[in-house]
């Protein structure tokens, strides 16, 4: 859903989205669940919004 989400809702920023898969997660996944959907979903961010990511990540 996340993935989807950085493709075809541009609209959404990215840290929403990874912060609503994670709490997903950790509501319905395994119990380390949540740090795996992080993890995947950061990479899937930094290709699919790279411009986005990288104005977070150079702010931050």
């Amino acid at each position: 859903l996340g993935a989807y989400e950085f493709e075809f809702q541009p609209e959404i920023p990215y840290k929403v989205i990874l912060n609503e898969a994670v709490e997903l997660a950790k509501t319905f996944g395994a119990e380390h669940g949540h740090k795996y959907v992080n993890a995947i979903l950061d990479k899937v961010a930094a290709e699919l919004r790279a411009k986005e990511v990288a104005a977070a990540h150079s702010s931050a």
